[in-house]
């Protein structure tokens, strides 16, 4: 980093749908600055050198997982959360579902919308992590969670814009 106080974190490589690879990653201006965001740029490699484009920004948080391609809406979800963790206001903090479309098989950024929110109870609340797929019914998006207690899952049947009641997954253990 330029600065001694950035914090680069939680990077996330992505293939896209047109073999484009992606890395995601979080940058702050401290350990947690309450706000921190989620940074992308597309990675290209000639000879045994790893190149990219410019890094952009999205979005306010963290996003820890892997976005998802809706092949069927052509949109890409992403999971990002706001931690509840000082000095973020409690108010600002959340697990939310950001939507972007698809053009020419890549994505733009350009239409990046809050899409939706998971509703996760703060006495198991932590760092989230939530992680979608889209199953093989229409419409259909399943969602872990990491909490305070365990996995937590919940899932949505339409294309991840409402989600059902965040239950404990115990098929795991």
């Amino acid at each position: 980093p330029k600065k001694a106080s950035l914090r680069f974190f939680d990077p996330c490589l992505w293939r896209d749908n047109a073999n484009n690879i992606w890395l995601f990653f979080t940058k702050s201006n401290t350990y947690w600055d309450g706000i921190a965001g989620v940074w992308a740029t597309k990675l290209t490699r000639k000879k045994d050198t790893i190149l990219n484009t410019p890094a952009r920004r999205l979005f306010d948080g963290v996003m820890m997982n892997k976005p998802v391609y809706l092949s069927s809406l052509n949109d890409i979800l992403y999971p990002v959360s706001l931690w509840n963790t000082p000095p973020t206001p409690p108010s600002k903090t959340g697990t939310f579902i950001y939507k972007s479309d698809v053009a020419a098989n890549t994505p733009q950024f350009n239409s990046m919308i809050m899409y939706s929110s998971l509703k996760v109870p703060d006495n198991i609340r932590t760092f989230d992590e939530h992680q979608l797929v889209e199953t093989n019914i229409p419409g259909h998006v399943l969602c872990f969670v990491r909490t305070k207690v365990g996995i937590y899952s919940c899932t949505s049947m339409d294309y991840g814009r409402t989600w059902s009641k965040l239950e404990p997954f115990k098929s795991v253990g």
